[in-house]
C-alpha cells in the first residue's frame, strides 16, 4: 500500500517570481537592439544593429555592411535605403527570436539576440 505523504507546509512553498518588464522602448519597438540574423537557404550570417532613431546597420559576415532606415508597423517591418524600398513580413517576433519574411519565394531570415 503506497505511503501518504503529509503536504508541505505554506512556508515551504516558495513564491512566484514576477515576470520582468521589458524597458519602455522594447515595448513600444520590439526589434531595437542588436539580433545575429541567419539566412535559412544561404546559412549565412549577418548583425542586425536596430536604432533608437530608425536606422538598421547591417553587417554581413564576409564585412560588408549595409545602412537602412527602418520603420515597424504592426507585423511589418519597412526598409528604405536610396534606391529602394522593402517590405518585410514578422512572422514570430518573441523576446530573444524574430523571424522575418523576406517575400522573396518565401526566403526566411530567422534572428536571435
Amino acid at each position: 500500500m503506497p505511503q501518504l505523504v503529509e503536504p508541505s507546509s505554506p512556508n515551504n512553498v516558495p513564491t512566484p517570481t514576477p515576470s520582468v518588464e521589458p524597458p519602455a522602448d522594447l515595448r513600444e519597438n520590439p526589434v531595437l537592439g542588436e539580433w545575429s540574423c541567419t539566412d535559412a537557404i544561404s546559412g549565412r550570417t549577418s548583425k542586425y544593429n536596430f536604432q533608437q532613431d530608425g536606422v538598421l546597420g547591417i553587417a554581413s559576415g564576409d564585412g560588408q555592411s549595409q545602412t537602412f532606415k527602418y520603420e515597424l508597423s504592426g507585423k511589418v517591418l519597412t526598409l528604405t535605403d536610396s534606391k529602394q524600398a522593402s517590405a518585410l513580413a514578422i512572422e514570430e517576433m518573441v523576446a530573444r527570436k524574430m523571424i522575418l519574411n523576406t517575400g522573396a519565394d518565401g526566403r526566411r531570415v530567422v534572428c536571435h539576440r
